[in-house]
């Protein structure tokens, strides 16, 4: 039985070598690493002579790189600016032009519902971005959904939370702050970190991919969800430090 070509765009950033791995371990999927940047094929480790290097643009660009795939990921994201965002619009215009793609996962994010999360638990009810990232991210979920409406595709919209791990932004952040003097944690780290482990995220799409279940948008944190000081407590913990101070609420405020 033929494997099930699985594209995974934007396979050498930050989540995408940890997913190409794990998906090599299905006996049922043969992961397909897209990349713009041949330089970062180095990320890519054992999956390097899979890998294939391009941008999509445009539905041709999208059927020589993807089109034998019967299954897109997309995890790319080209920033925030005008032009990163036209380029982030055009690439889920192109995936969505596919007839050959079954399943489409796209990874959006929880800043569709507006930032700063001040919130010791957060009910996830209305998109209101209110910032580039989010409103560009919102957009390319309407696009994807008006595309796909018609067709037998299956689309599947993360709106991921703030994912920490081994490499990942949240860890990064972590480490930083624990290495700084001043540092300390506002509102005592008492709000909701609407985070999930690298690991737990993947888990999920893999989930998705073995029983799908109905199409449509789909929240991605832990349940229950970890408070900020449990994060950073979490860290300091397994790197054998000392936590964090704690700031007060009136200084946190002033922020």
């Amino acid at each position: 039985m033929d494997k099930i070509k699985v594209a995974v765009i934007g396979a050498a950033g930050r989540i995408g070598p940890y997913l190409v791995r794990r998906l090599a371990l299905e006996n049922a999927y043969e992961p397909v690493p897209v990349i713009r940047d041949k330089m970062a094929i180095r990320f890519l480790g054992d999956y390097r002579q899979f890998t294939r290097v391009g941008s999509i643009t445009d539905s041709g660009s999208a059927r020589r790189l993807i089109g034998d795939c019967q299954v897109v990921i997309n995890l790319a994201f080209a920033g925030s600016t005008s032009n990163a965002i036209a380029n982030n619009i055009r690439l889920v215009e192109a995936i969505s032009t596919l007839k050959t793609t079954k399943l489409f996962v796209n990874l959006s994010t929880i800043s569709v519902y507006g930032l700063p999360f001040t919130e010791r638990r957060m009910n996830f009810v209305k998109p209101k971005p209110n910032s580039a990232y989010g409103k560009s991210k919102l957009a390319m979920e309407r696009i994807v959904a008006g595309a796909l409406k018609k067709t037998d595709s299956k689309y599947f919209h993360i709106r991921l939370g703030n994912v920490y791990g081994p490499s990942q932004t949240v860890s990064r952040m972590v480490f930083e702050d624990v290495m700084s003097p001043s540092f300390k944690l506002p509102f005592g780290g008492d709000l909701a970190s609407n985070a999930i482990s690298v690991e737990r995220f993947i888990e999920g799409v893999v989930s998705i991919l073995n029983n799908p279940p109905q199409k449509g948008v789909y929240n991605c944190t832990e349940e229950p969800q970890k408070t900020w000081r449990e994060i950073y407590d979490m860290h300091t913990d397994a790197w054998n430090l000392p936590p964090v101070p704690s700031m007060s609420q009136e200084c946190s405020y002033l922020l």
